[in-house]
């Protein structure tokens, strides 16, 4: 296999999207929140009083 160069390197780096890394970021901290958000929720609605 051929090594990459230093401006190949460099080009390669330059590759990757700030606005894609940004949106995966923030999507993933979006479901999390959901999820824990359900979470809690479906605790919270879990306990029902006596009768």
């Amino acid at each position: 296999m051929a090594k990459l160069g230093e401006t190949e390197k460099t080009e390669a780096k330059k590759e990757i999207s700030v606005p894609l890394l940004a949106f995966t970021f923030f999507f993933s901290v979006a479901i999390y929140i959901l999820l824990l958000g359900f979470y809690f929720w479906q605790w919270r609605t879990d306990i029902k009083p006596e009768k």
